[in-house]
């Protein structure tokens, strides 16, 4: 689990390259943490930063004024 820690990236990669085979819950509870991934209820939400939020809410905003014009 340390290895996750110093190097993430390294050891995403070659669980990626092995399919996640033989890993065990550590190792599945370390890469859903380096993926930013929480389980709540079930289901596996991904955490979002400023960035994202900020975009997203834009994309929603464009759609919702698209709606509105085909209205017209």
């Amino acid at each position: 689990m340390l290895h996750y820690a110093i190097a993430p990236k390294n050891k995403l990669n070659t669980s990626e390259d092995k399919d996640y085979q033989n890993a065990s819950f550590l190792d599945f509870l370390a890469v859903r943490d380096a993926l930013g991934v929480e389980i709540v209820n079930d289901k596996f939400i991904a955490k979002m930063d400023d960035f994202y939020l900020e975009h997203l809410a834009a994309m929603r905003q464009t759609e919702n004024l698209k709606e509105e014009v085909k209205a017209l």
